[in-house]
């Protein structure tokens, strides 16, 4: 980063942004195939959703179930971190910095949260619950269902090729981690930016095209997710019903995504107060026993590695 705080965090949000387009692009090709594979399935070869499903995976139902949480919490986690994310920004806009750079007549990256197609349903959003029960130093009920999470000598899917829906559900949580690993490396830059940092005059026209650059690729970025996620919400829709009549009733024996999700709502909580300085509002924390800890996580991503919380 600039030895300039404030040019240095204008330049490591755009570079972060590229980051985040480059691993959408990657995502959004594995997503196409898969979205043009369904429908030939279901089209020209006329095989029943249902059907598809009871043929290929009756062998690892409950393992491509519960991979397939894990995939769906793992996107989740980065609209929780997006909007921390968007909310550290606007604080920056609307302190000394932001007004300093107002005062020199540079134009503050305005950031459109519109990250979802228009007019798409979105998943009920509990983590302010969970952020504010913390924050008052109460934790939440415990999650129910509460199922055993398959063990990875149970596993197979990594070596089954042959399973297509498998395999996408696996990389995709890949993908979203590497995107969760960003964005808490850029609120954590942009938590820690000094907001009464001063700018300096010799440098306004660096901040202005800093600034620009931001806005733009932030753009390119946000229209590329809205893409992605179009493509993602009609693949969703192709299989669903039949992903979730093979499931049938053993949803509720298979379904680990409550423990899932409640334990990453307590992880970006924690870790944001602890990037906050608010560590000593939050209650110490029952063990995580599923979250970053599957069968299906990265050596990467899972608990002790670099730049990701518990944050001291």
């Amino acid at each position: 980063m600039s030895h300039d705080p404030i040019l240095g965090w204008l330049t490591k949000t755009a570079d972060t942004i590229d980051r985040l387009i480059e691993i959408d692009r990657r995502s959004r090709v594995m997503l196409t195939f898969m979205t043009s594979h369904m429908k030939e399935t279901t089209g020209p070869l006329g095989v029943e959703p249902l059907r598809y499903f009871q043929a290929c995976y009756s062998e690892v139902g409950r393992e491509f179930f519960q991979a397939a949480e894990n995939s769906f919490v793992t996107h989740h986690a980065l609209r929780v971190l997006f909007w921390h994310w968007m909310d550290e920004i606007e604080r920056v806009r609307t302190s000394r910095v932001g007004q300093g750079l107002a005062a020199r007549g540079i134009d503050w990256p305005t950031l459109d949260r519109q990250v979802v197609p228009p007019g798409q349903p979105i998943v009920p959003f509990t983590y302010e619950s969970v952020r504010d029960g913390l924050l008052a130093g109460a934790l939440p009920a415990a999650p129910s269902p509460d199922n055993a999470m398959m063990t990875p000598a149970e596993c197979s899917l990594f070596a089954r090729d042959d399973l297509i829906f498998g395999q996408l559900e696996i990389q995709s949580a890949i993908d979203w981690a590497e995107e969760v690993v960003i964005l808490w490396d850029v609120l954590r830059a942009t938590v820690a930016l000094d907001h009464d940092a001063e700018s300096s005059p010799s440098q306004t026209e660096s901040y202005r095209e800093a600034a620009r650059r931001v806005a733009e690729r932030y753009e390119a970025w946000r229209t590329a997710h809205v893409e992605s996620t179009r493509i993602h919400t009609n693949l969703f829709r192709l299989f669903s019903a039949g992903m979730f009549g093979f499931v049938g009733d053993r949803f509720g024996a298979w379904t680990i995504s409550p423990v899932l999700m409640q334990e990453l709502y307590l992880e970006i909580a924690a870790g944001v107060a602890a990037l906050r300085g608010e560590s000593d509002r939050i209650p110490a924390l029952p063990a995580a026993r599923y979250w970053r800890r599957t069968p299906w996580t990265p050596s990467w991503f899972a608990p002790g590695a670099a730049g990701l919380p518990p944050f001291a």
